[in-house]
């Protein structure tokens, strides 16, 4: 079909059903089902690395661990490299990943590459990739006045997602550091006016 001519980033619309309601084409769905091989192929043929499509909640509550308090809202986005962070696959994250792009992409809960990283527990080697890359430790979750874990959120910053003491040090440290440098630009634009 590929060499067919058929769009690698190709939504289903056969049956009266679309998934472009869902947002997921052929790229996220493989994705999803972790198939290396498509992935790869599709890769190949101009899929975007960078997709980003939806799932119901209850699934990001059950198997994305991102847990939002009302089920009425019905959605969730995620890019691809958050899947292969949620199944915890290197293989799959490893031929994902873009230093330009990926530290930070963000799920429509505003979680980063970097605060799921802290989520799941990876390890400070990829938290230190991650900053290198340009992630940024200032940037907290926000679930659009929803909850998150089941309490009342104004949003997380990365380092409240781990229990890793070294990486709460590393990223606290970030965090302060870019507060730091807004408050003195702040500071400059104010005495220049």
């Amino acid at each position: 079909m590929l060499e067919a001519g058929v769009p690698a980033n190709q939504y289903n619309q056969y049956f009266g059903c679309t998934s472009r309601s869902t947002m997921r084409g052929a790229f996220m769905f493989a994705c999803q089902s972790q198939h290396i091989a498509v992935i790869r192929l599709l890769i190949v043929y101009g899929a975007n690395k960078n997709s980003c499509g939806s799932c119901s909640t209850k699934y990001a509550d059950r198997t994305l661990n991102i847990r939002e308090y009302d089920h009425n809202y019905g959605w969730t986005n995620v890019h691809a490299i958050h899947l292969a962070m949620f199944f915890n696959n290197h293989e799959m994250f490893n031929e994902l990943y873009s230093a330009e792009d990926s530290p930070n992409l963000f799920t429509d809960q505003y979680y980063s590459t970097l605060h799921l990283a802290c989520l799941f527990e990876y390890p400070i080697e990829m938290i230190k990739k991650l900053l290198n890359d340009g992630a940024n430790a200032g940037i907290r979750t926000d679930c659009c006045n929803q909850h998150v874990f089941g309490m009342p959120t104004t949003g997380y910053y990365a380092d409240e997602l781990t229990s890793n003491q070294e990486i709460q040090q590393l990223l606290l440290c970030e965090r302060y550091r870019i507060m730091i440098s807004k408050y003195y630009e702040r500071r400059k634009r104010s005495d220049v006016q």
